[in-house]
């Protein structure tokens, strides 16, 4: 008999720009939640299948050996209420599997910890974007795995990603990056398939029941967080956080503020030509919060 393994029970998978680097400091602080202190692990987009010397790998060394060893920086952390030590133990159980493990899904798989009580899952933004036979294989050993998605005006999520990719990651503003590489940029297949909500949820949705995906709103933690936790804590079917830090609730996460302006009356324009059909359809099916970037693309076109 094949033997079961542990499996996560809930993953976040988008969109990028979004909050779910928001959402992930939230969940990593709930005494009835274990999420890898790494955000983005991103095996099925990445990993799978390569040695455990891959690049990303080595890029998460120094944290792992840093969770392991450095008890002063555990105790730093515990100090700034960001690590508690009562998941210390999951956290070595990780870093020697994340270090060591072959890139396998029984090895992404047992990185969750089971115990009574606790809720484990993991946030890549890039899932969104998997193969159908990705999402099928993550659904053949999860089939009861709650989703997260979180959305935003596309206008704004898309000229967001340019900007962070183009200006925060080369600390530069992004008037001084050449029109051509932006254009390149919004017209690339990152940014594209990132922006496509439509085709992205349909995509999990055929291999997860609806009430198993969760759809948020950045608008909605922007104006009310707290209400966007709880129904968050509603969705796990856990209590709220006893822990959390009201003030950071309103705290910007990988805010790229500085390094940009307002977006451009003719990229706006082309952007809301893009994305005008695929809104069009999400407004019909979802309401709400797309009703409003529908709105807001009419607005732009109509002008």
């Amino acid at each position: 008999m094949q033997q079961m393994i542990s499996c996560p029970d809930f993953l976040g998978i988008g969109a990028p720009r979004c909050g779910t680097t928001f959402l992930f400091k939230q969940l990593v602080t709930h005494d009835k939640i274990w999420i890898p202190s790494i955000k983005e692990i991103h095996y099925f987009d990445n990993q799978r299948g390569r040695s455990f010397l891959n690049k990303r790998n080595l890029k998460h060394i120094k944290y792992s050996v840093g969770t392991m060893l450095g008890l002063k920086i555990l105790w730093y952390l515990w100090k700034k209420k960001t690590v508690q030590f009562g998941k210390y133990p999951y956290e070595i159980l990780f870093s020697i599997k994340y270090l060591f493990g072959p890139r396998t899904d029984e090895w992404y798989f047992s990185l969750f910890p089971k115990k009574s009580g606790v809720l484990t899952g993991e946030i890549t933004p890039s899932y969104q974007k998997l193969s159908e036979e990705l999402v099928a294989i993550i659904a053949k050993n999860s089939p009861n795995l709650k989703i997260f998605y979180l959305m935003r005006d596309p206008i704004e999520r898309a000229w967001s990603h340019v900007v962070y990719d183009q200006a925060k990651r080369k600390k530069r503003h992004i008037s001084m990056v050449n029109e051509k590489i932006i254009f390149d940029r919004l017209n690339g297949e990152a940014i594209s398939l990132a922006s496509n909500y439509l085709a992205n949820i349909k995509k999990w949705q055929k291999y997860f029941p609806k009430e198993n995906i969760f759809i948020g709103f950045l608008e909605d933690i922007i104006e009310n967080p707290i209400d966007f936790m709880a129904s968050v804590y509603n969705f796990l079917e856990i209590g709220p956080n006893q822990k959390q830090n009201i003030r950071s609730l309103s705290n910007k996460v990988n805010d790229t503020d500085k390094f940009k302006t307002d977006i451009p009356d003719h990229i706006e324009r082309f952007l809301a030509e893009k994305f005008s059909e695929m809104t069009k359809i999400l407004a019909g099916k979802y309401g709400g919060r797309t009703i409003e970037y529908y709105e807001h693309i009419r607005k732009i076109l109509d002008s």
